[in-house]
């Protein structure tokens, strides 16, 4: 059986996605050729991946540098729904497609798939409907696509290069198991996601009075913040490192206390226990499998994914609250999976 997934981006529902391997694996047998196409920002998370037979990019299809079309599929699972990843299926042919799709050259969805993109951008039942079920939805993403593509989602995995973890371990120095990190911020996309610079500032001032050793996580867009971060409390700096190497210095914390971010989807990959918050996004749609707590605004707009949602009810306090709670209970399967 050959099993085709467009999965380009983002770089945290790749990974989120990657969870749905093994079950396509156990569902379809062990002779199941599985293709992922994915960007090349992403394929650092995909490439040690060994239930993945071959992993293309958009960019190597798109600059003819791989064979592309007069295949045929068995089962393509299409889970973005722009018009250049739903393009990628021009020229191919399948027996069952789930997902998007073009149709008279616009994105559609196969119905079997809508139950996740009927919350979506291209709902057949029109953005305020389709607002409103994402705010009431109580399922996680791994427990819908479960049932949409009828297989078992056991939990997460990551897989990363050896010399990757090396290089963590090194840039910790000494302290790998010990540091708790902080992804306070969320890009320049969504800056609602982000923790308010003062409330991050009281956050970050309780923790080192209860003296945990901490790092601040980010990437480009996140630098002046955390810049500014360090200056006013001297909490240290992840410096800009690899794909591979960033993944690698969560996977050796103690803890993270992390925005609605790849570096959250990178943890909970890694079971590295969390707290979360959220403000514009769904927290229900996101399983951290036992290993932590969510907090989510409790604004009248919360979950409306719009770039002015109220985020003023996650403070330093509920996060803190929330982190000692993870702390205290050892990391335990007892943990509640939701603080509101």
């Amino acid at each position: 059986m050959k099993i085709l997934i467009i999965k380009l981006g983002a770089l945290g529902d790749v990974v989120r996605t990657s969870y749905f391997l093994h079950g396509l694996r156990q569902k379809s047998g062990t002779a199941t050729h599985i293709t992922w196409v994915t960007s090349e920002r992403a394929l650092p998370l995909l490439k040690y991946y060994p239930n993945i037979d071959t992993l293309l990019t958009l960019e190597e299809i798109t600059n003819k540098k791989v064979h592309w079309g007069n295949q045929e599929f068995d089962w393509i699972i299409s889970l973005d729904d722009e018009l250049q990843a739903c393009g990628l299926l021009k020229g191919i042919t399948w027996k069952r497609l789930t997902g998007a799709y073009l149709k008279n050259n616009r994105v559609d969805y196969s119905e079997d798939a809508a139950p996740w993109f009927d919350m979506g951008l291209i709902s057949h039942l029109g953005k305020e409907k389709a607002d409103s079920l994402k705010k009431l939805n109580e399922e996680a993403h791994d427990q819908i696509f479960a049932k949409i593509l009828d297989i078992k989602v056991s939990g997460p995995k990551f897989y990363n290069d050896p010399s990757a973890t090396k290089s963590a371990i090194e840039l910790l120095e000494g302290n790998a198991g010990r540091v708790v990190g902080l992804n306070l911020s969320a890009g320049n996309r969504w800056l609602n996601k982000r923790l308010g610079q003062a409330e991050a500032e009281r956050l970050i001032r309780k923790l080192i009075n209860s003296d945990f050793p901490l790092l601040l996580l980010g990437g480009i867009d996140d630098a002046a913040y955390n810049e500014w971060l360090s200056r006013e409390t001297g909490c240290p700096v992840l410096p800009f490192v690899s794909l591979e190497v960033f993944a690698a210095v969560i996977g050796q914390l103690k803890a993270i206390i992390t925005a609605d971010t790849l570096a959250m989807h990178l943890a909970i990959a890694q079971q590295i226990p969390s707290v979360s918050f959220f403000a514009p996004t769904s927290a229900a749609e996101i399983n951290t499998f036992g290993k932590g707590l969510k907090i989510a605004s409790t604004a009248p707009d919360y979950c409306n994914y719009k770039s002015n949602a109220d985020n003023s009810t996650i403070t330093a306090e509920r996060i803190f609250e929330a982190f000692m709670q993870l702390f205290k209970a050892n990391h335990s399967e007892s943990l509640i999976n939701d603080q509101r």
